[in-house]
This record gives C-alpha cells, structure tokens and sequence, in this order.
C-alpha cells in the first residue's frame, strides 16, 4: 500500500465480477421475499373457513344470515338461504301462501340450552323464546365448503308451528316425521321409549309397545337412561273397532337430525319365527310332489279346460259337464 493509498482511501469502485455478484444475491433475495409473502397470502383460510373455525365469529355470520333470511323479500330469495332450497321451494311456496310469515328479529335470537349430537365447526344453532307457553322458535344453521350458512328448514317449521306440541295434543291420522330427543328405560319386553321435543323437553310421549326391530336398535344404541336426539316418524293409528286413535312409533330415520349432524344407524338382524319354517324338530314337508302327481298333471290339466269350455250341446241345453265327475275320470 502507497502513500496515496493512505491519503485517498481504498478504492471504491469494486471489480466488475464482484458488482454483478452483489446485484445477483440482492435480485435473488427479493424474488424470495415475494415468493414467501405469495405462499403466506394463499395458504391463509379464507373468510368463510376463518368463519367455521372461530366460534364468535360464527355465530356473528349466522345471525346475519339469519337476518336476510327474515328480510327476504320473497319466497324465492327465502329459498336460496336454506339448505336444499332448490327443492324445498314449491314445499316453502304452499306454505308462504297458506300463513302469514311470522314477525322475528335476528336480535332476539340467542344460544340454546342444548347442543347438538356431533357438534362440529360448521354447525350453528340459535334458538327465540316465545311467551303464552309457546315452544322457541330454533335456527339451525350449517356451512359447507366454505360457503355461506344455510338454514334447516325442517328444524325452522317445527319449531315454529309447534309441531311435536300439536302431534301429542291434536291428535290427527297421517304420518308425522319430526326431530325428537328418546330416553329409554328398561330392556326388552320392559322396554319404554320416551319421546321429547328436543327444543321443548316439556313435551314428551312414551312408547311400551315397540315392534322388536326397535326394540333391539334401541337397546344396542340408546344407553339406558340416557338420551340421543334422532329422527322418527310417528302416527296416529285409527281402530276400526273402537273409533280411537292410537299414537305409534313407526319408524326410526336416523340420529340426530338429517343434513346437520344425521348418522344412519347399523341395520339389526331380528330373528323371528316364519309362517312357512315349521318348529324345530318337525320335518319339513318335501317341496317336490310325487312321481304320480307329476305324471297326472297334463291329464288333470286337459279335463279342468275341457270342464270350463263349454261344448255346443251344452250351450243350447244350459248344461255343463260337472268338473268333479271329468276329474274322477281323469284321474282313473
């Protein structure tokens, strides 16, 4: 090193190769950090699964959806806020058209005192108490793949029209499908299924007289003085001896309740005695007829024709050969 060196400094233009070197690892380093932000900005959940997963959230997103649901101006609008609406509208258009819609205010409704059977991040439930002894009104509402929250219109009509209420105190023939809590007690022939609302545990039924079927289902799935909200359909039976009507536990749909939280239950095997098995240790009578019988029937079949023709002495007399005396002949 120089004197001028010492007086001047170190050189500050570098050599060409090491400038290139520093703007390549410079270029290099921007096209990383906009790589990582690109990265960071997709695999972020979108509005609708940040909605799923955080409870407040959720519900706030609910509520509003609940709120255009009750300013929707027509049936058609209703209709693309429910689930399945596109088939439920001529359902949801019957009903617009019978009643006048009820006047509810998102603001009033709040969270249940119940939850569901599978509760899940996609599942909502908001529920308006009503006074003069009325059942609340329940808004069941479920998302799907990140779309908007839709409303259970089956849970919303019973609810609202008190359906279950009317089943037990407006007794009526006809099928009823409705979203029911079961409670059972005893076993077997013992057995007692309890009934409730689900969204008003006022109102319940029992059933003792259950076909075996339902019998064994609820005795593998319906823990003994437990409870499980299902899907039934119920029935008023008319007897035709007395004129009374008889409530029935016809069918069991599924637990929980379809569309939301639903699982179809394991078929059960029921092993009941056949009219045409005969009992244990009675031969079976055999199947094939006999040797002599096969061998008549072309004969017997010719004489029962020949019987129901009439001949053409017959048809100007009005006397038929008696079927009795041709087969007699036959069979000899």
């Amino acid at each position: 090193m120089n004197v001028t060196d010492l007086l001047e400094g170190p050189d500050r233009s570098a050599p060409p190769r090491r400038k290139w070197r520093r703007l390549l690892i410079a270029g290099l380093t921007v096209l990383t950090l906009a790589a990582l932000g690109i990265v960071a900005r997709f695999s972020q959940p979108s509005t609708g699964q940040q909605g799923a997963d955080n409870p407040a959230l959720a519900r706030q997103e609910a509520r509003a959806a609940l709120a255009a649901f009750l300013a929707a101006a027509t049936t058609e609008d209703r209709a693309t806020r429910v689930m399945d609406g596109d088939k439920l509208l001529p359902l949801m258009q019957a009903h617009y058209t019978a009643r006048e819609a009820t006047t509810l205010s998102a603001d009033d409704f709040r969270d249940p005192s119940w939850t569901f059977s599978a509760p899940a991040p996609g599942l909502i439930a908001l529920e308006c108490p009503r006074d003069r002894g009325l059942p609340p009104v329940v808004a069941c509402f479920k998302k799907c793949d990140g779309g908007p929250w839709l409303l259970d219109w089956e849970i919303w009509t019973q609810s609202l029209a008190g359906e279950f209420r009317n089943f037990i105190h407006k007794p009526s023939e006809g099928e009823h499908t409705l979203r029911a809590r079961l409670t059972r007690t005893g076993s077997g022939e013992d057995m007692t299924i309890t009934v409730a609302d689900p969204f008003d545990t006022a109102q319940t039924i029992n059933f003792d007289r259950l076909r075996p079927d339902l019998r064994l289902l609820y005795e593998r799935d319906l823990p003994a003085a437990g409870t499980r909200t299902a899907t039934i359909q119920l029935v008023w039976l008319n007897d035709s001896l007395t004129g009374t009507l008889t409530p029935a536990l016809r069918r069991h749909l599924c637990w929980g309740f379809p569309g939301l939280d639903g699982q179809e239950p394991a078929p059960v095997e029921v092993n009941l005695p056949s009219r045409h098995r005969p009992p244990p240790g009675i031969p079976a009578v055999p199947q094939t007829p006999p040797p002599a019988v096969l061998a008549a029937a072309p004969v017997i079949e010719d004489a029962i024709t020949s019987a129901v023709r009439p001949s053409s002495t017959g048809a100007l007399t009005g006397h038929q050969p008696a079927a009795a005396s041709v087969l007699e002949t036959a069979k000899k």
